[in-house]
């Protein structure tokens, strides 16, 4: 089971959340992920890029 690292809160040490703790094989795979993922949205024309941001933003709001 992959370790946790429990967030409380200072000022009264209710449990907020869990979050899980990563390797440092999970940390440089997700710098390569996020390295190739930029070299293909480097090369999205800007106006597309906003025009993804601001739809992919919409999306969220809505949530």
């Amino acid at each position: 089971m992959a370790n946790v690292l429990q967030v409380k809160n200072p000022a009264t040490g209710t449990l907020i959340q869990g979050v899980r703790l990563h390797t440092e094989e999970d940390i440089r795979q997700a710098l390569r992920n996020g390295h190739e993922g930029f070299k293909k949205w480097r090369k999205v024309h800007a106006h597309e890029r906003s025009r993804l941001l601001q739809q992919w933003s919409d999306l969220i709001k809505e949530q």
